[in-house]
């Protein structure tokens, strides 16, 4: 199997034009040959029916005008051709007297028979019925009253051997002229093919040079393209677009990974160097242990976060969930931090509210939103979470007072690893992946999710349609 689109084409195109070729020399060579044996015929017509004239009948007999001399000419051009004549079935002239009698079927119906000549030749002979005309003069010499009909038949005959040389010649044109024919067109095939083909070859060029290195070149777009090839070019620079923008994502999150665990393992490396620096005593290496201990559950915090964002890109099972369930289950496992800070949780959810989706998408998405509120609700102040629900959408609202959150930075809020407290020292388990995980737990489920922060009050808002 030809593997090559160029070769493909110009072997479907090869095949077409053989075909058609084919098919188009058989039909002209039949009509030529078709005209060639009716001219042909028609000239033995013409002669056998210019020879009927030349035949008499008296008393005595058929008379044969080129027999009785007077300037009558030769009833043959050539010793090829031959002429018989037939009366009541039996053969009464044959001309050239020489020559083979011709062997044929006089009652034949068809006036045009095929015959056998002198040394085997192919021939055609013309058959005519007729009566010989009769002299006036005749009938009165013969005192008779008239003279008894006759039943006479003609046949001429020609070999056909030029007319078969000649049918020879034109098959052998017809074939050459179709050979040539033939090439000159895989010929133009071939280049027009080429032609064709060069903006896919171009673009395979430009597709071919682009590596992880280079995935802001794009294929160029033209007007001169095929516009059967500009959906695929455009749809290979949008698989471009994104797989630059994914790779732009994966080294901005490795390169933030990086310098986030950087931070916590310099914490680790100092304490421990300081208390191998000198003898301590085994309060001053708890102490430590302790400290270091809270670095790496900030580091924990952070890798479970990134392990969670994950799973939650590959989870698929789908099922319709019960709202409430879920934020009560969020509101529980923070009882601690709400407690600890003296906090109130208020929800107005609508009873039988309901979201489709993982149903552990769904839970991880509102523990999230309840820790970061948790987290970093003033001390002593009340959470609320409302829910709106109409006909085509879904509204979750979650809201805590944030006297020290700093409004300017709100379009921030969903980066990774950017706290409100920018403290590269923190060792608290806040990692800086809360919200930025909501927003692609929300995402994936649907929906959109936005921050605001209005009189020192933040604002988490979510929509689902």
């Amino acid at each position: 199997m030809i593997r090559s689109l160029h070769g493909r084409l110009i072997a479907l195109v090869g095949a077409s034009v053989l075909i058609l070729f084919a098919i188009s020399g058989i039909f002209v060579c039949l009509l030529i040959e078709a005209s060639l044996w009716s001219e042909f015929d028609s000239g033995l017509r013409d002669r056998v029916q210019s020879l009927s004239q030349l035949v008499e009948q008296d008393h005595e007999g058929l008379i044969f005008e080129w027999l009785e001399g007077g300037g009558v000419a030769t009833p043959i051009d050539s010793n090829s051709e031959v002429l018989s004549v037939w009366k009541d079935g039996q053969v009464v002239n044959h001309f050239p007297t020489q020559a083979d009698k011709l062997r044929l079927d006089v009652d034949s119906p068809r006036d045009i028979v095929e015959v056998q000549l002198a040394d085997a030749q192919r021939g055609r002979a013309a058959l005519l019925h007729f009566q010989p005309r009769v002299e006036l003069e005749d009938i009165k010499d013969s005192g008779l009253d008239e003279v008894p009909s006759a039943r006479v038949t003609i046949a001429f005959a020609r070999p056909t051997a030029a007319i078969d040389a000649t049918i020879r010649r034109l098959r052998r044109l017809l074939a050459i002229v179709g050979i040539v024919g033939l090439l000159a067109t895989l010929g133009l095939t071939w280049l027009a093919v080429r032609l064709a083909l060069k903006p896919i070859d171009e673009a395979a060029e430009q597709i071919a040079g682009i590596h992880s290195a280079s995935l802001d070149q794009r294929i160029h777009e033209s007007a001169q393209q095929p516009r059967e090839l500009r959906p695929l070019v455009q749809t290979i620079n949008q698989l471009l677009t994104r797989l630059q923008s994914t790779l732009d994502r994966e080294r901005a999150f490795s390169a933030d990974v990086a310098h986030e665990l950087r931070t916590p393992l310099a914490g680790i490396r100092a304490k421990l160097e300081v208390a191998l620096s000198k003898k301590r005593s085994v309060t001053d290496h708890e102490a430590t242990m302790r400290q270091c201990l809270a670095i790496t559950e900030q580091t924990s915090t952070m890798v479970d976060s990134l392990l969670k964002t994950t799973q939650a890109q590959h989870e698929l099972f789908h099922e319709t969930n019960d709202l409430k369930e879920f934020v009560i289950e969020a509101v529980e496992s923070n009882c601690d931090g709400v407690a600890e800070r003296d906090l109130t949780v208020l929800w107005d959810i609508p009873e039988g509210t309901a979201l489709e989706g993982p149903p552990q998408t769904v839970a991880m998405l509102f523990r999230n939103l309840m820790d970061n509120a948790v987290t970093y609700a003033d001390p002593g102040s009340t959470i609320n979470l409302t829910v709106e629900v109409s006909p085509k959408l879904l509204t979750v609202r979650i809201s805590n007072p944030a006297s020290y959150f700093p409004a300017g930075d709100i379009d921030k809020v969903f980066d990774r690893f950017w706290r409100a407290d920018t403290s590269r020292t923190d060792t608290g388990k806040q990692s800086g992946l809360g919200l930025p995980l909501c927003k692609r737990l929300a995402e994936s489920l649907g929906g959109t999710i936005e921050a605001s922060c209005e009189a020192k009050v933040f604002t988490v808002l979510l929509r689902f349609m």
